[in-house]
């Protein structure tokens, strides 16, 4: 406790002890700090091992929360992302390999260091901003920006399928 606190107390203790009792209560007896002045981390131990929260803490809190335990629907949604993303892929090889021309610059990039380059990449990076959009699935517009990458990919498939159908 401060001094100055202490001289004001010792002052005008014998006058009010309820100020006594309300100085006493203020004193801080934990060993840590307070974890709940800090935000919500994005991932926790909780995250991918026995989670816990599937909601907010406080009653009304449903946005704009991170959560351990995610729902059927985004897993679904994820699940379709990574299946899509799979069947871009082998279109896109499956096509290379009977003449076809990549028109998207960074694929061509990673096509000309291999095959199994491009597959890593493409896997890993939609796998990561999958696993992103997944942890902040409880935040405003990301279920939007989930259906929108189903719907791009769901195009692609379909434009994929109409070219196989040529062949």
């Amino acid at each position: 406790m401060p001094a100055r606190s202490r001289r004001y107390i010792a002052r005008f203790a014998p006058m009010s002890p309820i100020l006594v009792r309300t100085e006493a209560l203020r004193i801080e007896r934990r060993r840590f700090p307070d974890r709940r002045q800090r935000d919500t981390r994005m991932v926790s131990r909780y995250t991918f091992f026995g989670g816990r929260r599937e909601g907010g803490r406080r009653t009304g809190e449903t946005t704009n929360v991170f959560v351990d335990r995610f729902g059927q629907g985004v897993f679904l949604l994820a699940t379709a992302i990574l299946l899509l993303n799979a069947l871009d892929a082998f279109f896109t090889l499956l096509f290379l390999g009977l003449g076809g021309q990549e028109l998207n610059p960074v694929a061509l990039q990673l096509l000309e260091m291999g095959p199994l380059v491009f597959l890593g990449v493409k896997t890993l990076g939609i796998g990561l901003a999958t696993l992103y959009l997944v942890v902040v699935s409880k935040f405003r517009g990301v279920i939007w920006g989930f259906w929108s990458v189903v719907a791009i990919y769901s195009a692609l498939l379909v434009w994929h399928l109409m070219l196989y159908s040529r062949i």
